[in-house]
């Protein structure tokens, strides 16, 4: 890995503490998308994940979560949070499940979390994961598709989304 970006090789950066678990943040975002009439399935929420992670290490330098994100055939996906959902197959998130476990995320996050939800639930989940596709982080991972179930390096996901905006 570069060690200009310190980097380590679990995706975090250096000492610096990862705040909140892909777990907590999906919560979050199942819950804010459904106590806002956005219906989300685990393919949506798969792409929203990924695009949080993204803005996070534009915007603070590091990541917001630790788990792994992985190249899959349908664009990025954090397995821990498909499998945790994977019961719900292609249907809406249930999110009263998940009320009690909604952990307390900072207010300038949120703001942050927010936008990217509902700017990425404007468009079709299919629209997302094309947009994923087209972008270097899964394309050079995968040899543009070639190759599958390959991490997604954090090192790649700041590197491009440094250098374009998050699919607005």
């Amino acid at each position: 890995l570069n060690n200009d970006n310190k980097f380590n090789d679990k995706g975090g950066i250096g000492n610096m503490s990862i705040k909140y678990s892909a777990i907590d943040l999906a919560n979050y975002v199942i819950t804010y998308a459904n106590q806002n009439s956005k219906p989300i399935t685990n393919l949506y929420l798969q792409k929203i994940l990924y695009y949080i992670q993204a803005e996070e290490l534009v915007t603070t330098g590091e990541p917001i979560f630790n788990e792994p994100i992985m190249a899959w055939k349908y664009g990025p996906v954090i397995e821990e949070v498909y499998y945790k959902f994977s019961p719900f197959g292609s249907s809406v998130i249930n999110s009263e499940r998940i009320i009690s476990e909604l952990v307390d995320i900072e207010d300038d996050v949120k703001v942050r979390i927010n936008h990217i939800i509902n700017e990425k639930m404007k468009k079709p989940a299919w629209k997302l994961v094309r947009e994923t596709h087209e972008e270097d982080p899964w394309r050079n991972t995968t040899n543009d598709g070639q190759n599958l179930n390959i991490e997604i390096t954090i090192d790649s996901i700041k590197d491009f989304f440094e250098k374009n905006k998050i699919g607005r």
